[in-house]
């Protein structure tokens, strides 16, 4: 016989850990390293590291509700790609060539 899998139903569903995505809690433990490596020689480094560290999930859990799937790294690749955008781009392999100003045997229409 064939062996088989039962599978999700829905495919399509987010991968959500403790209510946040991966790439929140990725953004929450890395703001909590910063911190903790900024802040580990202060006498109150639990209050510097772990206070902010809440503060910042609370604030993303509660701004991300009825948000679409991956809203946070859309956002940030939003604001950190440049404001003009082109359909076409610069090649940059190749050496930029000359233009000449040479308009000999060139008839203008009007």
């Amino acid at each position: 016989m064939l062996d088989s899998s039962p599978v999700s139903q829905c495919l399509d569903r987010r991968s959500k850990l403790f209510g946040f995505e991966l790439f929140d809690l990725f953004v929450v433990f890395f703001t909590m390293a910063l911190l903790n490596f900024a802040f580990s020689r202060f006498d109150h480094r639990f209050l510097l590291v772990w206070l902010p560290t809440i503060i910042l999930a609370v604030v993303l859990r509660v701004l991300k509700v009825g948000k679409p799937e991956h809203y946070l790294k859309h956002l940030a690749v939003f604001y950190l790609t440049p404001k003009s955008l082109s359909a076409f781009a610069l090649c940059r392999t190749s050496r930029p060539q000359k233009v000449s100003n040479n308009l000999q045997g060139v008839t203008r229409g009007y």
